[in-house]
C-alpha cells in the first residue's frame, strides 16, 4: 500500500474571530478595540492529511439551518479541497462526517486510478486507511457500516480516547516503516 493511502484525520474548533487577552494592531497603535467582543462564532475543521504529509481533503462544518450560512457557492468552488456543511451547531454529525470520509475516499481513489494508470471507473476497491480518533460519531456501528458500503477497502483505525497528540504522529512513523 502506497502511504498515499494512509491517512489520518482530527476534527479541531477554530473561531471565525479569534478570541483571548490579546489583540493584534499595528505597532505602536494607541487604542485597540474589537468590534466583536466576546463573539463565539466558530466552525469545526477536519484536516485530512497522508502520511507522505500531503493534505487529502479538508473539513469546514459551519452553524445554521439553510446554505446561506456557508461561503457563496463561486467561493465554495475556488477551494476543491474543502468540504463545506452545516449543522446546527457546526459539530460534526453522522451525515457530515461520511460526507467528508467519501469525499477523501474518492480522492484517493483517484490516486489509485493513476498509479494503475487506468480509469477511476475501472477502480471498484483498494485497500486504504483512515486513522480516526474517538469522537463519537465516529465510533457507532451505523457510520462504520455506511463507510464500509461507500468506501469498499477501506480499513477504519482509531485512536485511544486523550491520544491524539501522543498516536497520530506514531502511526505515521511506523506506518511508513512497513508500507513502503
Amino acid at each position: 500500500m502506497p502511504l498515499t493511502h494512509l491517512v489520518c484525520c482530527d476534527e479541531y474548533g477554530a473561531h471565525l474571530i479569534p478570541q483571548g487577552d490579546r489583540k493584534w494592531e499595528l505597532k505602536g497603535s494607541k487604542h485597540v478595540e474589537s468590534m466583536f467582543p466576546k463573539d463565539k462564532r466558530q466552525y469545526t475543521g477536519n484536516l485530512a492529511v497522508d502520511a507522505t504529509g500531503n493534505v487529502v481533503a479538508i473539513h469546514m462544518i459551519l452553524a445554521g439551518k439553510t446554505d446561506r450560512s456557508l461561503p457563496s457557492q463561486e467561493t465554495r468552488e475556488l477551494f476543491p479541497r474543502f468540504v463545506f456543511h452545516k449543522t446546527s451547531n457546526h459539530w460534526c454529525d453522522h451525515d457530515t462526517k461520511v460526507g467528508f470520509v467519501v469525499r477523501i475516499y474518492t480522492v484517493l481513489k483517484e490516486k489509485e486510478a493513476s498509479r494503475r494508470r487506468i480509469s477511476v471507473a475501472d477502480v471498484t476497491s483498494f485497500l486504504c486507511v483512515l486513522l480516526l480518533d474517538c469522537w463519537p460519531v465516529n465510533l457507532t456501528a451505523k457510520f462504520r457500516s455506511e463507510i464500509k458500503e461507500k468506501c469498499p477497502g477501506m480499513l477504519l483505525f482509531f485512536i485511544p480516547a486523550g491520544g491524539t497528540g501522543t498516536y497520530q504522529v506514531s502511526f505515521f512513523d511506523q506506518c511508513s516503516i512497513y508500507f513502503k
